[in-house]
């Protein structure tokens, strides 16, 4: 999943200067609820290093100071934007709720990855190393920092698969050998990945809003991000909220003294935008799930055959590789 200049860090940068020039203040006290954690794609201190001080409330999920943040960000006169999928905002303004996908993700990750394994570095390449299989399917994405996260996907599974899956989350190498044993029969370049990881195993149940979700504009709240048009995790998920940002910046800084005018001005472009979108992840995520026949491999124009023939009925590789 790559930061496009179209719909990702630059449009975010360029938001957040615009709203700067906003002499009325009116962005400063317009925050976001919820965490701003790292992605796998970009820093959130690189883009949270361009946007005014005030603009986030930085509080990870669960933690204690929840409530009272979201207190006091409700309480604020010029407004309040839920930005995280189980936004508690999002109430004020639709009955919509994720729904579970039948689909499950492990997230783990090799720290170092140059260093440590630098044959697997050579494979997964410079930018999203993908392999599908019959049912599963393993990403592997370069981070900033050097390390590659690597994401094992479980589709058609139910939403309580983790607790019937066998993997024993609290013993990191015993869940090693697990998900390894779950991807018996896979060529061992690409089970190498998940033995090279360290102890970091994160169960990702996979949660959708309804595509194409709106509602009425109300003055003084607006959601973006998951919040707004939570998506499958096939591409977009970084990018569009951070052009959501981007463009709430500009509407706000546009329409200083009008506030209810910039949020309609900016769900009136998200909305069609993300509906689009929505649509379009929804289509490659039905790809994904698809069973592939024995001996076939899903491709497209950036995707490769593995050249093991007896792993070709359920692997092929996607290397987007920048040199």
């Amino acid at each position: 999943m790559s930061i496009s200049a179209d719909s990702g860090s630059l449009g975010c940068l360029k938001g957040c200067d615009a709203a700067r020039t906003s002499a009325s203040g009116h962005f400063f006290s317009f925050r976001a609820l919820g965490e701003v954690s790292p992605s796998p794609r970009i820093s959130a201190d690189l883009v949270l290093s361009a946007v005014p001080v005030r603009s986030f409330d930085r509080t990870s999920p669960g933690d204690a100071g929840l409530d009272a943040v979201e207190q006091e960000v409700q309480a604020d006169p010029e407004g309040v934007v839920g930005v995280q999928a189980n936004s508690r905002v999002r109430a004020q303004l639709t009955d919509a709720r994720p729904t579970h996908i039948d689909q499950n993700i492990i997230e783990l990750g090799i720290p170092d990855i140059d260093r440590t394994h630098p044959g697997l570095a050579t494979m997964v390449g410079r930018g999203n190393y993908w392999v599908l299989g019959n049912g599963q399917s393993l990403a592997a994405q370069r981070n900033g920092d050097g390390r590659v996260r690597v994401y094992l996907s479980f589709y058609n599974s139910a939403e309580d698969w983790f607790a019937t899956s066998g993997i024993p989350f609290d013993e990191p190498a015993a869940a090693r050998m697990r998900l390894i044993d779950l991807f018996t029969g896979w060529d061992s370049r690409f089970t190498a990945l998940i033995a090279a990881c360290d102890d970091t195993i994160l169960p990702r149940p996979i949660t959708t809003l309804p595509i194409g979700l709106i509602w009425p504009s109300t003055p003084g709240v607006t959601l973006l991000g998951d919040a707004a048009h939570l998506m499958p995790p096939v591409g977009q998920g970084a990018n569009m909220p951070l052009l959501d940002g981007a463009l709430l910046g500009l509407a706000l800084a546009a329409h200083p003294d009008d506030f209810a005018t910039a949020v309609k001005e900016y769900e009136h472009e998200m909305f069609e935008r993300t509906s689009a979108t929505g649509r379009q992840s929804a289509h490659i995520q039905k790809i994904l799930m698809r069973r592939t026949p024995a001996g076939k491999c899903s491709r497209s124009s950036n995707l490769t055959e593995s050249e093991t023939p007896q792993a070709c009925d359920q692997v092929c590789a996607m290397s987007t590789k920048r040199e």
